[in-house]
């Protein structure tokens, strides 16, 4: 039994340290999967992580694009991306970083933004991790959406460090993206995932071949 249990413990480990090596810079958003009736205010935050530590492990600028279904929500929109002007230089530089919403139609949410501080001042006071943006829309239609980076490289655009003058490095930043139903609509990803039910199912056929093996105790109240 013990060495079933084992078995168990070391392909979840497996499992959970090959999706922990993988992971490096990457933009999350948040919630994963949410449903809203028509008519609710539905939120989504956007929040950066991994970012190295050292003078070369910054964000300098971006260029990114976010999409999604217009039709489902969106006709009443907000955007706050206070927290990237801040950390880069808005908070501790002057000038102040460039920073414009340059899309904002029904679907396509753009930023456009770089820092005016140098390398060394960015790495001294940008966190590793930060919330980028939050994205408040209103859900307008039964249906579902995803929302998330545009799948061209120029709507994925991460900018790091900038030395010796030359141009900024592209950082390689990975990126999920939400679903969001609305009304009736159903998201796709509330299906667990095949490797989830596996090891769910291997889980729970270890539990049972425990318990046929072990007296539990009963209690009556």
């Amino acid at each position: 039994m013990n060495r079933l249990l084992a078995l168990v413990s070391l392909s979840i480990s497996m499992f959970f340290c090959a999706s922990s090596a993988s992971a490096a810079i990457a933009l999350t958003f948040t919630p994963s999967t949410q449903h809203a009736n028509i008519g609710d205010t539905v939120t989504v935050n956007a929040t950066i992580s991994g970012l190295p530590t050292g003078p070369t492990g910054i964000l300098s600028g971006v260029d990114l694009n976010f999409l999604w279904n217009g039709t489902v929500l969106g006709s009443f929109r907000s955007a706050d991306a206070t927290s990237l002007f801040n950390q880069l230089g808005g908070s501790y530089f002057s000038p102040n970083p460039s920073f414009a919403f340059d899309v904002m139609s029904l679907g396509n949410w753009g930023i456009v933004a770089n820092a005016t501080a140098d390398d060394a001042t960015i790495a001294a006071n940008q966190a590793d991790s930060f919330l980028l943006a939050t994205f408040g829309f209103r859900a307008d239609a039964d249906g579902f959406t995803d929302f998330g980076l545009g799948p061209d490289p120029s709507d994925h655009m991460f900018l790091g460090a900038r030395l010796a003058g030359a141009a900024p490095n592209i950082l390689d930043v990975s990126s999920n993206s939400v679903c969001i139903a609305v009304g009736t609509g159903i998201c796709a990803n509330t299906i667990p995932e095949p490797m989830s039910l596996a090891l769910a199912g291997f889980g729970l056929a270890a539990l049972g071949i425990s318990r046929r093996r072990i007296p539990i105790a009963k209690s009556s109240f």
